[in-house]
C-alpha cells in the first residue's frame, strides 16, 4: 500500500529532523521518557493514516499486549492522559504520531493568518533564536497526514525564530 509506505518515509523524515534539532539544540531539550510534562497528559487528535498505523502496531504485539491497550482505550476520557501512556512511557512508542514525535520541538503554526513557533515551556529556556533549518512547519504535515497520496514532499524547515521578536 503505497500511501502507508509514503507514512512510514515520512515518520523516517520527521524522526531524522527531530534528531538534528537534537543534536544541535540537545542541552535545551528537556523532553524525555517520563518527562512530568503535559504532553502525553491529555488526548490528541490523529490522522486517519496514523489510526491506520496504531492498527498495524496493534496486530505485531502479543494478544496480551494488544488486549490491555485496547481495555486503556475503552477506559480513557477525553480530558484524561493519553491511553497509551503507563508508567512515564508510551505503549507503542515506536508507532507514534507526528504530534508525540514532534512535540517539545520548535514548531511553526499559523492561526488567523498570524504565525507563531511554539515548544515545551521546559525547552529552550536559555536560547535566545532557534535556527530557520530546525523548525518543524506544521502545514505541510496536516496537508500530507490530511490527504497522504495528494503530497509529494515536505519541507520541514521553514524560518529563523528570535524569542525577542
Amino acid at each position: 500500500m503505497q500511501v502507508l509506505r509514503d507514512y512510514q518515509k515520512l515518520i523516517a523524515e520527521v524522526d531524522q529532523f527531530c534528531y538534528e534539532i537534537r543534536q544541535r539544540y540537545g542541552k535545551y531539550i528537556t523532553c524525555k521518557k517520563g518527562c512530568p510534562g503535559n504532553c502525553c497528559q491529555r488526548h490528541i487528535t490523529v490522522f486517519p493514516i496514523e489510526a491506520f498505523a496504531f492498527a498495524r502496531a496493534l496486530l505485531q504485539l502479543s494478544p496480551e499486549q494488544a488486549s490491555h491497550i485496547r481495555y486503556r482505550a475503552r477506559l480513557a476520557s477525553s480530558f484524561g492522559p493519553c491511553p497509551l501512556l503507563e508508567d512515564g512511557a508510551c505503549l507503542l512508542y515506536g508507532s507514534r504520531a507526528i504530534i508525540c514525535r514532534t512535540h517539545g520541538y520548535p514548531i511553526l503554526s499559523e492561526y488567523n493568518g498570524h504565525q507563531s513557533v511554539g515548544y515545551c515551556h521546559k525547552n529552550f529556556k536559555e536560547l535566545s533564536s532557534v535556527s530557520a533549518d530546525r523548525i518543524i512547519e506544521l502545514a505541510p504535515l496536516k496537508i500530507f497526514l490530511g490527504k497522504p497520496k495528494k503530497v509529494v514532499g515536505l519541507k520541514l524547515r521553514r524560518i529563523r525564530y528570535s524569542k525577542s521578536a
